[in-house]
């Protein structure tokens, strides 16, 4: 499984919010240097679950439907709020 598979859920749950990843396909040489883009762009919900991807070789447009109103709630449970749980007085100015 590669990196972004795990990662990029984890910001969507961790923030409570929608997430689309975008990535190139396909291979580009610039100089001396060949890149390989992987695709697979993605779009998860709010609790880390993959609702559409592209596929590796696929130049496509991806859509999902999605629901903003049930991103407001920041709690994840009685005790745990995103909002509520940050320290201010604590960030630089």
């Amino acid at each position: 499984m590669r990196p972004t598979r795990k990662v990029m859920p984890a910001r969507a749950i961790e923030n409570k919010v929608y997430l689309a990843v975008i990535n190139r396909i396909g291979r580009e040489t610039n100089a001396e240097e060949e890149l390989f883009f992987n695709g697979e762009s993605a779009i998860y919900n709010y609790n880390g679950e993959r609702l559409t991807v592209a596929g590796i070789d696929d130049e496509k447009v991806i859509t999902a439907e999605i629901f903003p109103d049930k991103t407001r709630n920041k709690s994840f449970n009685e005790f745990n709020n995103i909002i509520n749980d940050r320290r201010p007085e604590l960030y630089k100015i």
